[in-house]
């Protein structure tokens, strides 16, 4: 079995006045961004979108090899009939099950949101 010398070590100066005013910039960047009014269309444009390439990427770490376009096929029509050809079932019931679980965490963390704890901020 062939093996890999891989390594996660992350040696990150923590005091590095530089870095934390990055992480202080990006933090005001994100509190800004949240709290920007959005139209309930287009933040569910947005989730689609996002799901839609979070399950082409996910599936495409599994070894799928279908299209952006293939996926969306896939998930723009109900459970009922197949969308590809059978020799694709697999890689589209693969497509439909991410997109269940997908769509189970967003559900749960709408109902659910992380909250930061204060220790945290």
């Amino acid at each position: 079995m062939p093996t890999w010398d891989v390594r996660f070590d992350l040696n990150v100066n923590l005091g590095s006045a530089e870095l934390v005013q990055l992480v202080a910039r990006a933090e005001a960047l994100a509190s800004v961004i949240r709290g920007v009014p959005m139209p309930p269309y287009v933040r569910e444009r947005l989730d689609r979108l996002n799901i839609l390439r979070a399950v082409r990427g996910t599936t495409g770490i599994e070894g799928s090899d279908l299209t952006e376009q293939e996926v969306a096929q896939v998930l723009s029509t109900d459970a009922t009939g197949p969308v590809l050809p059978g020799s694709r079932s697999r890689e589209e019931q693969e497509v439909r099950n991410a997109n269940f679980v997908m769509r189970y965490i967003a559900d749960t963390l709408r109902q659910h949101p992380i909250r930061r704890s204060p220790s945290n901020s």
